[in-house]
Formats: structure tokens, sequence, C-alpha cells
């Protein structure tokens, strides 16, 4: 029973976060270096929040 409320819950948001996965994705690997240097700037700074945050 918990199990099943479980994947309810996650089927809410999971295809919205899906979703956001592949455009990043793509926009990493896109053609245009200012959308590859956004991306890679965008991702470095989430890395850094991380760490400060441990």
């Amino acid at each position: 029973m918990a199990v099943a409320e479980y994947e309810r819950e996650m089927r809410k948001y999971a295809d919205k976060a899906v979703r956001a996965s592949a455009r990043s994705a793509e926009q990493f690997v896109s053609e245009s270096r200012l959308g590859r240097a956004l991306t890679r700037t965008m991702l470095r700074a989430m890395g850094a929040v991380q760490k400060l945050r441990r």
C-alpha cells in the first residue's frame, strides 16, 4: 500500500522533471555557443552551491 501511494505521488512531478532534464541535455549539446556556455555556467553554479551547503 505504501509503495502504491509513493508511486502516485512520484508521478505528479516525474514527467516535469524528465522534460526539464531532457531540455537541459539538449541545450548542453546544442549548436549554440551561448546556449552551451549558459548551461555550463548553471551546472557549475549548482555544483558550487551544493558544496557550500555541506
